[in-house]
């Protein structure tokens, strides 16, 4: 009720949840087409100095690395 547009008898407030999700997603796209933004060369330039993504990366909880781990035994 309350995101729905005010001209259909809701509030018109901003659904903060998809607006969220869509500048996630522009940042994004940002990053992954390499834009000439001075944060998204800095990100590069730091940690994927190859110019590539990684394929294969192990991040995440200490219960996820260590069954990782598990995996190639």
């Amino acid at each position: 009720m309350a995101c729905i547009p005010k001209e259909k008898g809701g509030w018109g407030l901003i659904d903060i949840e998809k607006q969220n999700e869509v500048l996630l997603l522009k940042n994004l796209h940002k990053f992954f087409h390499k834009m000439d933004i001075p944060w998204v060369q800095m990100i590069w330039e730091k940690h994927y100095r190859n110019g590539k993504l990684s394929n294969h990366v192990k991040k995440g909880t200490f219960w996820c690395k260590d069954n990782l781990d598990q995996e190639s035994i």
